[in-house]
């Protein structure tokens, strides 16, 4: 498909060649204007800017889902930003609570305590002092309770310090019923948070962050949007510019392409026939520039321009696309063409025409041509023949390459006379003679 239109271009009276193709009008025509390289970047441009236009759209989208919810967002985070939160409060906050709504009970039980292990008679540093004593004394009878000495001593230090504590914590402990009722509303407050985004107060502070990072992503998007929307105009003012000196090298090229093949047609047998390149400006710019590009003839006087397409005898549509060839030869990337019965209904001097134009297209590519006209098939440097064959009840075509002989008796069969007679044969030598001179000076 692609791959095969882009190496052989197949030319017949009822094919749908080439330049029948809106799409590859265009790319001929800037060939012919030496406009190929700005078209591929028109082309490239316009790809960028569909490209930002495209993600712009993405990112939009994106923006507009967040913003339908951004107030819930900025909701959440308000609501836990004024709760000013800290991490492990609630745990802290409960143990405040719990002092201060067992104040009382806390009090009393710890001045007992610090009673029993230090301050009433008979208390327990007391006895554990007597018991110091007594250890000290057996010391210096046995030196093996010293480490039993030296342990209750510890003990008693120990319970020392205990009931010290004990002493300072039953006097500083009171009941205050006002931060008792802070601390209620505080951890009420925080409750009613972890209900809501917890379940644990470290939740509560993941949410926070999280709607924070959301929100700043959001701002920052609005910023990559006002840059995009920077580089789509700035990309938009870029293809214009080019598209503009696309537009102008067409013009030019249009009308040069239009002159140079109306010239060739009469010499085709198209006398009167008229052809041009019609530029329509387009609504939008597309990859293919700012305008649509068609051939369009006239191929004979009284017809009106039509588009090539629509030539209904396919003899005249096979000399215009061969007018086209000749002058397009240079410029055409297509290096194989087949012509199939191109001058098909044609002969004498329109007939040498055509097989001068068709030998100056060879001079660039590969050509081949399936024709009946001795004119036509004496220009060619090599020659093959394709005969029918029938070998029991199966036809089968069999291509022969002729070699010198072999051509002049082709050709002189082909100019309609005896092929073996020696006035044919040396009338189709006249002719592989007249055809190999150099076509430089001939008409095309």
């Amino acid at each position: 498909g692609e791959l095969g239109s882009s190496l052989v271009d197949l030319h017949g009276q009822h094919e749908h060649q080439t330049l029948l193709r809106a799409r590859d009008q265009v790319t001929i025509l800037d060939a012919y204007g030496a406009s190929t390289a700005l078209a591929k970047e028109v082309a490239r441009r316009y790809r960028v800017l569909q490209a930002l236009k495209d993600q712009l759209e993405e990112r939009e989208e994106q923006q507009r889902i967040v913003e339908a919810r951004e107030d819930f967002l900025r909701f959440q985070l308000n609501e836990i930003d004024e709760a000013s939160l800290e991490p492990g409060e609630d745990d802290r906050l409960e143990v405040e609570m719990g002092r201060h709504e067992h104040s009382e009970e806390l009090a009393r039980a710890t001045q007992a305590l610090n009673a029993d292990l230090y301050s009433s008679e008979g208390a327990v540093t007391d006895r554990l002092a007597e018991a110091k004593n007594i250890l000290s004394r057996l010391v210096g009878f046995d030196i093996s309770l010293r480490s039993e000495a030296e342990r209750v001593d510890e003990a008693l230090h120990l319970v020392s310090d205990v009931a010290r504590a004990l002493g300072d914590y039953a006097t500083a402990v009171e009941f205050d019923p006002g931060r008792l009722e802070e601390v209620r509303v505080r951890l009420d407050r925080i409750f009613r948070l972890k209900r809501k985004y917890g379940p644990e107060l470290a939740d509560v502070l993941e949410t926070a962050q999280r709607v924070r990072t959301e929100l700043y992503a959001h701002d920052e998007a609005e910023n990559d949007l006002a840059r995009i929307r920077e580089e789509i105009r700035v990309s938009e003012a870029e293809l214009l510019s080019e598209a503009a000196v696309l537009s102008t090298e067409r013009r030019r090229a249009a009308t040069e392409l239009g002159v140079a093949v109306s010239e060739a047609l009469p010499d085709l047998g198209l006398v009167g026939g008229k052809f041009e390149v019609k530029l329509t400006v387009s609504d939008a710019l597309s990859a293919s520039g700012a305008e649509s590009v068609e051939f369009v003839v006239s191929p004979n006087t009284g017809f009106n321009l039509m588009p090539l397409a629509r030539i209904a005898s396919g003899g005249e549509l096979s000399r215009i696309m061969l007018a086209l060839k000749a002058i397009l030869a240079s410029v055409d990337e297509v290096p194989v063409l087949v012509f199939d019965e191109i001058d098909s209904g044609v002969g004498g001097a329109v007939a040498s025409s055509v097989a001068v134009k068709l030998a100056r297209v060879a001079e660039a590519h590969q050509v081949f041509v399936v024709t009946h006209l001795p004119q036509v098939a004496s220009r060619a440097d090599a020659h093959l023949v394709v005969e029918k064959r029938v070998d029991t009840d199966i036809t089968t075509a069999v291509v022969r390459h002729l070699n010198e002989d072999s051509r002049v008796h082709e050709i002189a069969r082909m100019l309609g006379g005896d092929a073996e007679s020696d006035a044919s044969r040396e009338h189709a030598r006249e002719l592989l003679a007249i055809s190999s001179a150099p076509i430089s000076d001939e008409r095309v």
